[in-house]
């Protein structure tokens, strides 16, 4: 993956207004070989409600957020009110991809799944367990993001309610207080680096 391609996907993004970018990397269900792969959804697609009403498709774009600090150009918030941990990183997109491109260096350890949004936001969702207990469900940025997509019927029958819903994002997450610090102070690290 180059800086070029998260630009290019970011202008398509800002370009078109109504649409999702989700980036799969290393540690997503279709991983082997690792590669990379983007996702286009349409951020109106119907959501819970069954139709264009007040209930977002992607909950997780719908929540507020808690702003960290600035570093390199960019600035840091948090997702709050939502099950699964998740950080948003905003700025220009230049900027954003040679950051996108340093963090993933840095922490390759570590999956994670990255979301493109209009006007220069890019989500970082690291996962914990690539599948949530007792259930057949895999999990990349689109599920991370709330569009939940099992791939049996029985794990289908799991997902019956929100709370189960929640749970499973929950379980797919970083639930470490640590491990949640860590990575916000890596982000803040990596960036701090972009004005070198």
């Amino acid at each position: 993956i180059r800086p070029e391609d998260i630009v290019q996907l970011g202008d398509f993004a800002d370009n078109v207004s109504d649409v999702v970018i989700c980036i799969n990397l290393r540690g997503s269900a279709a991983s082997l070989p690792e590669h990379f792969h983007a996702q286009l959804h349409d951020d109106r697609l119907p959501g819970a409600d069954g139709g264009r009403g007040d209930v977002a498709a992607f909950p997780l774009l719908a929540k507020p957020l808690e702003r960290l600090a600035e570093a390199g150009g960019l600035t840091l918030s948090r997702v709050t009110d939502y099950p699964a941990f998740a950080l948003v990183m905003q700025g220009p997109w230049e900027s954003l991809a040679r950051w996108l491109r340093g963090y993933m260096a840095a922490s390759n350890l570590r999956p994670h799944n990255f979301a493109l949004v209009g006007s220069g936001r890019l989500y970082v969702i690291p996962r914990g367990l690539e599948r949530a207990p007792s259930q057949e469900n895999r999990y990349g940025a689109s599920e991370m993001l709330g569009l939940i997509s099992p791939v049996t019927r029985p794990a289908y029958d799991t997902l019956n309610s929100a709370a189960m819903v929640e749970e499973a994002l929950a379980a797919c997450s970083l639930p470490d207080p640590g491990d949640r610090l860590a990575l916000e102070e890596h982000a803040l690290t990596v960036a701090g680096h972009l004005s070198d």
